[in-house]
């Protein structure tokens, strides 16, 4: 029988099934967008990442929480969140230093930003994807330009200096197809363009744009290259024989058999082939501490392992199989916070897996660590 609030709300009929568009996930917060627009949050909301008014820092458990409606698409890091809106605006919530040539700016509650994008001459509705951190804002626009702003502290935005850049067109990138930066002061941007190639800007002291502590100026790191995932010390890119890596092996999640216990050690300053793959993985993602990646229809992990799915609290310096039975997913893959990661089955289930922390509850519906994915509620929302 169907619930009287659902009649009253849908008629006697199945409530329509909401559809996950996008997770986005850290060490102490989640945040699921639907297709239909609804954002909704749990965990802490650090730097007032949630947008929703509430202080910082506020922990939200049990429910999800309805953050706001009419969001079309989602980025978020470090203390910072901007959307586009299904009525082609922009908002923010947290830290603004990007919009602000790198003044400390912050508001708690999603606010309009549309008029800042525009006087820099570009249109809410040219945005395709954000890297987005409390210093700084990279903006990629469907004809492959790039806007960006911040502190600029370590060169990262590539123009030749250290000097905080007002938001607006960053003509150092051109074509590009993809690009990312890790969220801290002392960042690092990345960039794919359409002919291939791979570079990197800013802050290299662990190897991550390959043997150059720092650069201010765009570096070109590897030709041929088909894609990549880098996040904050590290990278890796696929090419048609295979993939390579440079960077931090802090927990081993360069999968090249070396692990450091220090995130500031130097690793890989130069390109490593990682022979156990011979062709372009179909899938990959890395975060700070942990490797993922799909290849040949099998499922490999490398690094801290403890948020994978392998069944164990465990570490690993190479890839491993994870035989863990991973729900047939779709478009978000996989999504990597840092104690859990999550997973949509094409059935629309969301499935995580990790440790727990009463304090965040990140793992809704269990009340201790999963090493294997697990179903997860969704209560507040269905």
């Amino acid at each position: 029988m169907i619930p009287f609030a659902r009649i009253v709300k849908y008629g006697n009929i199945i409530e329509p099934v909401p559809v996950i568009k996008k997770i986005l996930a850290s060490a102490n917060w989640c945040m699921i967008l639907y297709e239909n627009g609804d954002l909704y949050v749990r965990g802490q909301n650090s730097g007032s990442t949630f947008g929703d008014g509430s202080a910082q820092n506020t922990i939200y458990t049990g429910d999800w929480r309805l953050s706001t409606t009419g969001i079309k698409d989602i980025w978020s890091g470090a203390g910072t969140t901007f959307c586009t809106t299904m009525d082609n605006r922009v908002l923010s919530s947290g830290a603004i230093r990007g919009l602000t040539g790198g003044t400390a700016s912050s508001t708690n509650i999603f606010t309009d930003r549309s008029s800042t994008f525009i006087s820099a001459g570009l249109q809410p509705s040219d945005i395709v994807d954000m890297s987005v951190g409390a210093y700084d804002i990279f903006v990629l626009t469907v004809t492959g330009e790039v806007y960006s702003g911040g502190t600029n502290f370590s060169g990262q935005h590539g123009v030749g200096n250290t000097t905080a850049r007002a938001f607006g067109l960053n003509t150092s990138f051109v074509n590009v197809k993809k690009i990312s930066s890790s969220t801290g002061q002392a960042g690092t941007c990345w960039h794919l363009d359409t002919s291939g190639n791979f570079y990197g800007a800013g802050d290299g002291s662990v190897g991550q744009i390959l043997g150059t502590a720092s650069t201010s100026a765009q570096k070109l790191i590897s030709t041929g290259v088909i894609d990549y995932t880098a996040s904050t010390n590290c990278f890796f890119i696929t090419k048609n024989d295979g993939l390579y890596c440079a960077g931090s092996q802090f927990n081993g999640q360069l999968g090249d058999g070396v692990m450091s216990s220090n995130i500031g050690n130097v690793g890989r300053t130069s390109l490593y082939k990682l022979t156990q793959f011979t062709s372009p993985p179909s899938y990959i993602r890395n975060d700070l501490y942990m490797t993922v990646l799909r290849y040949n229809d099998t499922w490999y992990v490398t690094g801290n392992i403890t948020k994978s799915g392998a069944g164990s609290n465990s570490m690993s310096s190479v890839f491993v199989v994870n035989n863990t039975d991973i729900p047939d997913t779709n478009t978000p893959k996989w999504v990597c916070g840092g104690n859990n990661s999550y997973v949509v089955s094409g059935a629309g289930v969301l499935y995580g897996t990790g440790t727990y922390s009463a304090s965040t509850d990140l793992l809704p519906g269990y009340t201790t660590a999963q090493y294997t994915f697990v179903p997860l509620s969704l209560r507040g929302i269905e």
